[in-house]
């Protein structure tokens, strides 16, 4: 989990262990669960609903981007970000989800909750678009209130499932458009061989005569391309602690900045094109300055040819926006041992483990020194607080 990296995916930021439990520390969500909005509300406008689709779809082609199925999609698995009318939502719970090859899709173990299971699941052979079912269950549920499959026990609701016949014929469905009741149909296609999936339920019509942006004021303004320019100019270490803040914080204008990215990501593939971001910027009446190309070769730090979404939150943030609180979590990673200074050794393992396959080099160990020469105003070859706050205070 620690590897997935959406605006709709709940972060995953440390584990502990002892002899009996295992403990995550989560990204902290405080708007509740996608269910309690459901029993709110009752059910939702195509507009809201729209909204949400979007974010499930994005996700859910993320997930399958790297091979996982999350084989438990339902209400009670998605949580609102903020209380905020436009929060984000992120899914959660990947207890029951699985890798699977293109080699070998198949799955075999019975998982999920009744109401959203996909009838393959229950015959005990199935693939990924077993997410699919579940999301076109949720989606029903969303425009009317209740579920396609009801009963009155599981083994009820279970039998509806196999069977997989549904329809739109209460009252709540006369005003829901063709196009929404056409997107219900096929991600609830019996025969996974013909559902739809994820990268195609983007592009299907619907979404296109519904305002899925919600009012998230999405157009990006100076001080992004600014921030973007300026990120350039910032040392390694600084690189390195907006990576680190912007993996890890939640300060409101990062919330912002998740919201302009779900935007641009059109596809939901939890990353952006160079020429997404350029387009973007120019449809926000923004002038790019000349070079904008080498521009976002810089920003692009693993390299890979896209602009990964930490990637993009950490070039995009105003460094004199974030919060002393999250300065000091970012601290906290690099002072490993907890002993208040960050030292060579701390600062080599932040940087480098995990991403050499073989030891650290004596090259490497120079290039530390380096950085943290550049900001050890005490001399002593490590750094404390104070000096790691100053310089993420340094102007540029």
């Amino acid at each position: 989990m620690k590897n997935l990296d959406h605006p709709n995916v709940i972060k995953l930021s440390e584990t502990f262990e002892n002899t009996h439990n295992i403990y995550l520390i989560m990204e902290l969500c405080t708007g509740g669960e996608l269910f309690d909005k459901i029993i709110e509300k009752g059910c939702f406008s195509e507009t809201y609903a729209a909204f949400i689709m979007k974010q499930i779809f994005s996700v859910l082609n993320y997930l399958n981007s790297k091979h996982i199925a999350h084989r438990d999609i339902k209400p009670e698995n998605f949580l609102f970000y903020d209380k905020s009318p436009e929060s984000l939502i992120k899914i959660i719970d990947f207890g029951l989800a699985s890798y699977y090859t293109d080699d070998n899709n198949e799955m075999k173990t019975k998982a999920g909750t009744p109401y959203y299971v996909a009838p393959q699941v229950l015959d005990g052979s199935y693939d990924y678009k077993c997410d699919i079912w579940s999301v076109g269950v949720l989606f029903y549920i969303l425009l009317c209130g209740y579920p396609p499959f009801y009963g009155d026990s599981d083994h009820e609701i279970l039998y509806k499932v196999k069977k997989g016949k549904f329809n739109f014929e209460g009252k709540e469905w006369n005003n829901i458009s063709n196009k929404a009741t056409d997107l219900i149909k096929r991600c609830l296609t019996f025969n996974p061989k013909d559902r739809i999936i994820a990268s195609e339920a983007l592009k299907h019509p619907w979404f296109k005569t519904k305002n899925c942006a919600y009012n998230l004021g999405v157009k990006m303004d100076i001080h992004v391309l600014e921030n973007l320019k300026n990120y350039t100019m910032l040392m390694k270490f600084q690189k390195l602690a907006m990576t680190i803040i912007a993996h890890q914080s939640n300060d409101y204008e990062l919330q912002k900045l998740k919201s302009v990215f779900l935007y641009l990501d059109e596809e939901g593939k939890g990353n952006i094109t160079k020429e997404q971001l350029k387009i973007g910027l120019e449809q926000s009446g923004l002038k790019l300055p000349a070079k904008f190309d080498l521009l976002l070769d810089q920003i692009d730090s693993d390299g890979n040819g896209n602009i990964e979404y930490t990637e993009f939150l950490a070039a995009a943030i105003d460094r004199r926006n974030i919060s002393k609180k999250s300065l000091y979590s970012a601290f906290r990673v690099f002072d490993v041992d907890n002993d208040g200074e960050v030292t060579i050794a701390e600062l080599a393992h932040i940087l480098y483990n995990g991403q050499k396959k073989g030891s650290i080099t004596q090259k490497d160990i120079n290039e530390v020194k380096n950085m943290i020469k550049e900001i050890d105003q005490n001399n002593d070859g490590k750094i404390d607080f104070c000096e790691f706050y100053q310089m993420m205070q340094m102007k540029y």
